[in-house]
């Protein structure tokens, strides 16, 4: 039977880690499914038979595609060029502070002398940044949304006339829209009609929680992360949920390496904005498939700084980013060890 599944494995082209991945599902679905054993002679043919059906099964079920990339890898993510308006660094806001204290000292009107430095320090420079969407694969509904509504951002009121013409004025967006950063009606408009193209739902407001067990009792979740015991260590900081189930949040957990953590999780089917990150070269993440012991297929990511595991739910997307901590961004082991501690499949 063994020599037989490798033999089928071996008509394909995956790499080492993923055909170890793939006998070790495929041996474990023989053993659900293992028939009464008859006599020798009537055994060999069904078995052969059964591997051949469940190796074709499988492959259906992955897709051949899915296959051939790995299941996926972070080149299945949409990355994307935006422009970015550079802020004022540290230095810069002390030395705008002193000139308009000095000003003041000598008598001039601060206002007029504020409206002075703006002209000359606005409109400010501006950066080509890369980030990635990590809601969702890069041809899902949800990243071409993403794709459409950054494309509109950025050329929407570069010079941020509009905003600065707002201030901090609330404009009965904030609810409904204030996840996408709108401050006007034609920005919330954009938002309606990208929605209504893809067939998502708008995020809606967020709630502010305070412990593991408020999140995953409002995101609907089961308990995907451990109990805060002698070994993980693990602290909830705080999270942001939404009424669909999206969340994002931070915490930390030993697990014999005291590591930093950010989980993010989109629901699909819901237009979402907040989950992008900059990965840099993609070529300067190793990265590779894993299968928790609970059967959670996930991908795992390390550049020697951060480490990323990322779980294609079939509700949702989840990403947890970990840094902090040498071993789990440089070490393979250590990385699947907090993929363990880990519960996704609790994650619908």
């Amino acid at each position: 039977m063994k020599q037989t599944i490798q033999n089928a494995y071996d008509t394909l082209s995956p790499t080492e880690e993923q055909r170890e991945v793939m006998l070790r599902q495929l041996r474990l679905r023989l053993r659900e499914t293992a028939p009464e054993k008859d006599d020798e002679r009537g055994k060999r043919p069904a078995s052969r038979l059964m591997a051949a059906s469940l190796l074709a099964a499988v492959l259906l079920a992955l897709g051949v595609t899915a296959y051939a990339l790995g299941w996926f890898g972070l080149e299945n993510l949409k990355e994307q060029e935006y422009t970015v308006i550079k802020g004022f660094t540290q230095e810069e806001i002390l030395a705008r502070n002193r000139e308009l204290e000095e000003a003041v000292a000598r008598g001039e009107d601060p206002a007029e002398k504020l409206r002075e430095m703006d002209e000359r320090d606005f409109p400010r420079p501006t950066e080509t940044r890369r980030i990635t969407f990590m809601a969702g694969l890069q041809d899902s509904p949800e990243a071409q949304a993403f794709q459409e509504y950054m494309a509109f951002s950025v050329g929407y009121d570069p010079d941020r006339e509009i905003l600065r013409s707002i201030g901090n004025e609330p404009t009965g967006l904030e609810e409904e829209y204030g996840a996408y950063g709108c401050y006007t009606r034609e920005m919330a408009d954009k938002v309606d009609e990208i929605c209504a193209k893809y067939g998502l739902e708008k995020l809606g407001p967020g709630r502010t929680l305070t412990s593991a067990r408020q999140l995953f009792a409002y995101a609907g979740t089961g308990d995907f992360a451990p109990k805060n015991d002698h070994y993980s260590g693990q602290r909830l900081y705080s999270a942001i949920a939404y009424a669909d189930g999206s969340f994002i949040a931070d915490g930390a957990l030993s697990a014999g390496m005291m590591t930093q953590y950010h989980i993010c999780r989109c629901m699909k089917g819901t237009f979402t904005t907040f989950a992008v990150m900059e990965l840099g070269e993609l070529e300067s993440w190793t990265e590779w498939n894993y299968t928790t012991e609970n059967g959670a297929e996930l991908l795992l990511a390390q550049n020697g700084r951060r480490a990323l595991i990322l779980a294609d739910r079939p509700e949702s997307f989840v990403v947890l980013e970990v840094h902090g901590s040498y071993r789990a961004t440089n070490r393979k082991d250590s990385l699947e060890t907090i993929a363990e501690i880990f519960d996704f499949t609790a994650i619908p």
